[in-house]
């Protein structure tokens, strides 16, 4: 009976294990690069992703660089999702999340902005 039960107990953490968040120091290769909307309201901006850090461009020749302090990724009904953590200007953390569809060179899709596509620019 014991045996059954760690049995059952080592089955049940080699699920939960698998079911977990992946989390990273780094950003994954498939994510890196610079994106970029065809929305109108976005022309002028777009965001870099490198392996240690998230780059906004907010408009004309000013950015914004911060650096990656976590990257977990997750898997909702949606599809796979990364959310990465920084510290803002002010040190206040902050956690960037996003969608990733690899298809066609890869979209993001924002996850409060679901409705907004972004692929990467041609190296």
């Amino acid at each position: 009976m014991k045996s059954r039960r760690a049995l059952l107990a080592l089955a049940l953490l080699t699920a939960m294990l698998g079911c977990s968040p992946s989390h990273e120091k780094t950003l994954p290769q498939d994510l890196l690069g610079v994106w970029t909307t065809s929305e109108p309201k976005y022309a002028d901006r777009f965001f870099e992703l490198t392996e240690n850090a998230i780059i906004f461009g907010t408009g004309g020749d000013n950015v914004d660089v911060y650096a990656v302090e976590s990257v977990e990724r997750t898997r909702d009904e949606e599809g796979l999702v990364y959310h990465i953590r920084y510290l803002n200007q002010e040190g206040h953390p902050y956690t960037f999340s996003i969608y990733y569809d690899p298809s066609n060179r890869g979209v993001i899709r924002f996850k409060h902005q679901k409705h907004f596509a972004w692929t990467r620019e041609e190296p």
